[in-house]
Formats: C-alpha cells, sequence, structure tokens
C-alpha cells in the first residue's frame, strides 16, 4: 500500500501527466541523469533559491529531511522515494545521528513537456526496495549501463503509477 506522506503541487503554467497517463517513448529522452551519495550534518538546513536544476528522485539511507516549500513540509525518513520537480525553489532540512545520509538522482528530459510531471512529495512503498534499487543502480553506473537505465525506469514509471499530480492540503510545520 503507497502511504503518500505529504504533497504540494508545484506548477507554474503547464500540465502535469495525469495518473498512469501512458506518454510517447519520444518524450522520455534523457538529457541528463546521475547518481550519486551524499551526506549532509545533523541540523544542516538547504535553501535552494533559484530552483531545482533537475528533477530528482532521492531515496533517504540514515536519518530524515523535511523539504519546504511556501511553509508547508513534506517528510522522507529512510528507505522513501522522493521526487522534487526541475524549478522548484525549495528549503531542505536534514536530521540524524551525527549526518543523514541519501540518494540523489537528478535527472531531466529533453522533450517532456514542463519536465516535471508530479508534484513535490515523498512515497513510502513496504512492496518496494527503493534502496534496494539504488544499491543496483549505483553499481550499474559503471559495469552495466543498461541496467542502470533499466532501474531509472523502473522508479519512474512506479512514479507514474503511484505518484499524485494533484493538489493536497499539508500541515504547516514551520
Amino acid at each position: 500500500v503507497t502511504n503518500l506522506l505529504n504533497n504540494v503541487i508545484l506548477q507554474k503554467k503547464g500540465t502535469f501527466l495525469q495518473k498512469g497517463e501512458k506518454m510517447d517513448v519520444r518524450d522520455l529522452y534523457l538529457s541528463h541523469i546521475q547518481l550519486v551519495v551524499l551526506s549532509h550534518e545533523n541540523g544542516k538546513l538547504n535553501h535552494i533559491r533559484l530552483g531545482a536544476p533537475h528533477n530528482y528522485f532521492a531515496v533517504i539511507r540514515k536519518g530524515y529531511a523535511i523539504f519546504y516549500v511556501d511553509g508547508r513540509g513534506v517528510e522522507a525518513n529512510p528507505g522513501d522515494l522522493v521526487y522534487i520537480p526541475r524549478g522548484l525553489a525549495y528549503d531542505s532540512e536534514w536530521h540524524g545521528d551525527g549526518f543523514c545520509e541519501f540518494y540523489s538522482l537528478p535527472f531531466t528530459f529533453r522533450y517532456l513537456s514542463e519536465n516535471s510531471a508530479f508534484s513535490l512529495q515523498s512515497v513510502n512503498d513496504e512492496t518496494m526496495d527503493f534502496s534496494g534499487i539504488m544499491d543496483r543502480m549505483l553499481k550499474n553506473a559503471k559495469d552495466d549501463p543498461a541496467l542502470f537505465l533499466s532501474d531509472f525506469f523502473q522508479l519512474y514509471s512506479y512514479a507514474n503509477s503511484h505518484f499524485e499530480s494533484n493538489p493536497c492540503r499539508i500541515e504547516d510545520n514551520r
């Protein structure tokens, strides 16, 4: 069962794919993709004022994070899959025992309208091992790029069928 913790709709002028909507394979041309493991010290605050340069999938490995947009927060815990749309200006707060560690997977589609099919959100699905997928992707980035891309598109397919693109009111966490 998918447990959407929170979501915030972020839309400039564009349209979002509707849940489960199909897209043409030509829309999936990637102009950028990378996978890195990052960490922040406990209590670290990040301010992304100019907007995220890419779309991001992130999976929290240790600790937890809260992403703020307009004073509203989306919390992400270990194993959660987070989506951050391209162009989003946000703040993030990182907490953990000494540090917080996470996978960061920035990507950009060359032709997909608005390059943000979903709103900012975090999802915890006990039937999906997001950390395991990211572990495998990290290994395959060097050993087998085709399997790396296959795992990326598995995540994107999951997001397309499970993530919400409709606005949802969330608590003010600030």
